[in-house]
């Protein structure tokens, strides 16, 4: 659980002791209240301060975050995180959760700095089930635990058709190139592109960014993405305009991988490069979505699909002239869960029978919700619905 709670400390740094070494001097000079997105003042960022009772070293960020949280003692050093979806994060495990980024820039207490124990199982059977429940589809997903950064893949460098979902990536090209003093130009635009998927709006938005080439320099360059999991191939207008370059391997036009999903939504989350308004803007805009249609937070629990920030798209079967087998059903979220958010790529393509690939990817996002939050001991038997309508099929061999 993420207990977005900080403390400031008036005067001098205190020696901060834990459970019966808790200065009352400490207690005294502490004054415990909510900040705005999570993230904790310090007074003192490089300063560090002794825990008698462990005797590890707390620094004060940590301290004010374990204080006001009532973390009790810390367990080890802080440390960067291990897993390469941090990026390099520090995160310090305390008696009572481990206290790590919040996403906004400051420091959260979750109940665990351990990421989801099945997940990469979970993905695995998650890719047998998947024809099964809807013919012909095949699976392509990611989802990394945030806390901690850690990724469980299937299919990662998977090219997938973008469609809708690139009016996320060409909202933050559009909002680094025209600066932090002009999200109110950015967000005309990018509000009717993510509230009714206005494709006319998400050419603005490639221009705001400086066209189709400056949307590519920007997610391999600044996001440091590599083309081959993430490019804009062409887009449509008063003519059609193509970038000169694009990763056209793919052979699937304007395209991601679970890979470059991940990479993306991760440093959003971490407030990389978009920091302030221009983050705020961009989770904000990504909690507007078409009141039709389907979503991977269908089945989620109400707090999640309240919180999810999210971006869909589908290309159904005989859709824009297409061959029959050229459909395509995704989307890229950042969902919390009450041990702490995650972001997930979802991804099936070429159903035989297009409308139980819908309710599939539904059903499969259910399954991963349940996974990472840890709250059934099977997340295939935690009653998320299948197409038929049914419960989850295999669940007695379920990992």
């Amino acid at each position: 659980m993420n207990l977005r709670r900080g403390a400031r400390w008036g005067g001098a740094w205190c020696v901060v002791l834990f459970g019966a070494l808790l200065g009352s001097a400490c207690r005294k000079n502490a004054r415990t209240a909510p900040l705005e997105g999570g993230s904790v003042s310090s007074a003192s960022s490089s300063a560090s301060v002794s825990v008698a009772a462990s005797g590890f070293l707390v620094s004060p960020p940590f301290a004010e975050v374990a204080l006001a949280t009532q973390a009790g003692a810390p367990l080890e050093a802080a440390h960067p995180s291990p897993y390469p979806g941090a990026g390099g994060a520090t995160i310090q495990r305390f008696a009572k959760g481990c206290i790590g980024p919040d996403g906004s820039g400051g420091l959260a207490l979750f109940t665990t700095c351990e990421p989801p124990k099945k997940l990469g199982a979970v993905l695995a059977h998650l890719a047998t089930l998947v024809p099964k429940l809807s013919y012909g589809s095949d699976l392509a997903a990611g989802v990394t635990f945030l806390p901690t950064g850690e990724r469980s893949l299937h299919r990662p460098h998977e090219p997938r058709v973008a469609a809708s979902i690139g009016k996320w990536f060409w909202a933050a090209a559009a909002l680094h190139k025209q600066g932090p003093s002009n999200v109110s130009v950015v967000e005309a635009a990018a509000v009717p592109a993510f509230a009714i998927s206005d494709n006319a709006k998400g050419r603005v938005l490639i221009d705001l960014a400086g066209g189709a080439d400056a949307v590519n320099r920007f997610t391999e360059q600044v996001l440091a993405i590599p083309a081959a999991d993430l490019s804009l191939c062409r887009y449509q207008g008063d003519v059609v305009r193509a970038a000169a370059v694009c990763y056209r391997e793919a052979n699937i036009g304007n395209f991601f991988t679970p890979m470059g999903a991940l990479l993306f939504l991760e440093k959003i989350w971490r407030g990389e490069p978009m920091k302030g308004e221009q983050r705020a803007a961009l989770l904000r805009w990504s909690k507007l979505a078409p009141d039709f249609g389907f979503s991977i937070g269908h089945q989620l629990p109400e707090a999640a699909q309240l919180g999810m920030h999210h971006k869909r798209a589908e290309l159904p079967t005989n859709c824009c002239e297409l061959p029959p087998e050229y459909n395509w059903t995704a989307e890229i979220a950042i969902i919390p869960t009450p041990r702490g958010p995650y972001a997930v790529a979802l991804s099936l393509a070429h159903s035989e029978t297009y409308g139980n690939q819908i309710g599939a990817i539904e059903w499969a996002s259910c399954v991963l919700y349940h996974a990472v939050a840890e709250d059934v001991v099977d997340p295939f038997a935690a009653g998320c619905k299948t197409p038929q309508g049914g419960p989850s099929p295999g669940t007695a061999s379920a990992p």
